[in-house]
């Protein structure tokens, strides 16, 4: 017996299935559920797993659309870490679907075990925007409330590689992966016309740049996979990614669907800073 597709889940299905998330396991997350099979596959664009009939289109090229220096997103398409002469040396991975960087040793080894002392003093869950308890389970320490004085100078650094003040930007975070855990597959920009995105950019507006740091080596798994860009970053202790969530023209970038992968020996360590477009959340 199933039952109606609640407006919660329609929304959840929706909005992943925009950003880029498989469909067999959307599909099968709202089936085990008991939602009507009819109602999931109209969602989902027509998709059932025994046609695989999905309808998807894919990434944009990022480098095609034309803009100019008056245009909003002009300066984050060429913030400062995409310059070769800048300080330290990014360098963007061969690929035209988005602009991904990987930057060795933005942290210093002592950075990175201040950093790891910092987040076991201060766990708690993670949590999503959006989506069932299992999509992600590591835990999260705020790194402002939990030790304010030794970040400024790494807030002030990544800041630097975007090119804007601290005040377009979250606080920074700090997540811990034990054995086991993971973030399923997801997109950190809010897509347009959700409930998702109304609440999360009245305040900062839509998330533009992500940069992550790992804060040790990780003995087996917790890579950051790319799937869209067939990419994968091994955790090494101060090694940064970046990324820009949007394309050259504002609008969110599905190429930049990433996942943390499990970690199956040892822990991993990651500190996250999200940019906005607008001031006012890292206040």
């Amino acid at each position: 017996m199933t039952r109606p597709l609640n407006d919660e889940w329609q929304g959840w299905l929706r909005l992943n299935f925009e950003r880029g998330c498989a469909a067999d396991d959307l599909y099968h997350r709202a089936a085990r559920r008991d939602f009507n099979p009819d109602e999931i596959s109209r969602v989902l664009g027509g998709y059932r797993p025994e046609t695989a009939a999905l309808a998807t289109s894919e990434p944009a090229n990022t480098e095609s659309v034309t803009v100019t220096e008056k245009e909003p997103w002009f300066s984050l398409y060429h913030a400062p870490l995409t310059r070769p002469e800048n300080s330290p040396r990014a360098w963007r991975l061969d690929t035209d679907l988005a602009q991904v960087y990987e930057i060795p040793d933005l942290l210093t080894g002592e950075e990175c075990d201040a950093m790891i002392e910092v987040i076991d003093g201060s766990l708690r869950k993670s949590t999503t925007t959006r989506g069932p308890a299992d999509y992600r389970t590591s835990r999260t320490c705020g790194l402002r409330r939990a030790a304010p004085e030794t970040i400024v100078d790494i807030d002030q650094r990544l800041a630097g590689l975007i090119g804007c003040d601290v005040a377009f930007s979250e606080p920074m975070q700090g997540q811990r992966y034990d054995p086991g855990e993971y973030f399923k597959g997801h997109t950190d920009w809010f897509a347009s016309g959700t409930k998702e995105y109304g609440t999360y950019t009245k305040t900062g507006g839509q998330r533009t740049w992500t940069v992550m740091i790992y804060l040790n080596d990780v003995k087996g798994g917790g890579e950051t996979r790319f799937e869209k860009i067939g990419r994968a970053f091994r955790p090494v202790k101060g090694l940064g990614v970046a990324w820009n969530n949007l394309g050259v023209d504002g609008v969110g970038n599905r190429a930049t669907f990433h996942e943390a992968m499990p970690v199956t020996r040892g822990r991993k360590y990651i500190i996250t800073k999200w940019f906005r477009e607008r001031e006012g959340l890292n206040v």
